[in-house]
């Protein structure tokens, strides 16, 4: 028979040349469900492969990746985004329970209700504040890691924030801190950035450059946040 894929012929169950399936029955709601779910709880592809590796071997998958490999490995924007997903619903739950509250420390209240807007918008439009972020911490990496293309960082950052927002998700169950602002979240994105450009021969120019890219990419994330404030002072005094 002839691969639907890649158009070998061959007689085997799975395609030598791609790996593709050689009988492959009609979408049904059953094999599409089920095809959903085991590309995430499957430990040996999907979601959870990416969690896995992410967390043992970044820098493997994600070179990986970058060279080709897509078997197996869940799309890095998907697992941004379904992450990102995960952690509106439980934070959403978490909220209408009431079982975890956040003591303001702001007094003020003209800055109370400034950054209560703020909070407002971005918890609102999270999912694509969040997965926008991508795009200047692609750029500062882009900026002093030189060897792949923006848009290969741009892949590198989803895989990141992806992980990233999983831990945010994980803390958030135990204490509650919106994810934009967790440190752990950061420190997390320090750790695997370092884990996917640190230079065995020079780890002290690797550190280095992925502080420095960390501290720009912060930077930025904080004019935003003033912009925003400043914008939004501007329509509250008009």
């Amino acid at each position: 028979m002839i691969c639907i894929s890649c158009s070998y012929e061959h007689n085997e169950k799975f395609c030598p040349n791609c790996g593709e399936k050689r009988d492959t029955k009609k979408i049904t709601f059953q094999s599409l469900l089920k095809t959903s779910i085991s590309g995430i709880i499957d430990m040996d592809r999907g979601f959870l492969l990416n969690v896995k590796e992410l967390f043992l071997s970044p820098r493997k998958m994600i070179i990986e990746y970058i060279k080709g490999r897509r078997k197996g490995i869940f799309n890095p924007l998907s697992y941004l985004i379904l992450t990102t997903t995960f952690y509106i619903i439980i934070d959403s739950y978490l909220k209408s329970k009431g079982d975890i509250k956040t003591p303001s420390i702001v007094h003020d209240p003209k800055l109370y209700d400034i950054s209560y807007r703020i909070g407002g918008l971005i918890r609102k439009y999270l999912k694509f504040f969040w997965v926008l972020c991508i795009f200047p911490f692609a750029f500062f990496n882009k900026l002093f890691f030189k060897k792949y293309n923006f848009w290969e960082h741009l892949t590198i950052a989803a895989f990141l924030f992806g992980q990233a927002t999983l831990v945010g998700l994980i803390i958030s169950l135990f204490y509650k801190t919106a994810l934009i602002f967790n440190p752990l979240v950061y420190i997390t994105l320090l750790i695997l950035n370092y884990s996917v450009f640190h230079n065995k021969k020079n780890k002290t120019e690797s550190i280095i450059l992925v502080l420095t890219s960390m501290f720009f990419y912060a930077f930025s994330l904080i004019m935003i946040m003033v912009a925003l404030v400043y914008f939004t002072k501007q329509t509250t005094l008009n």
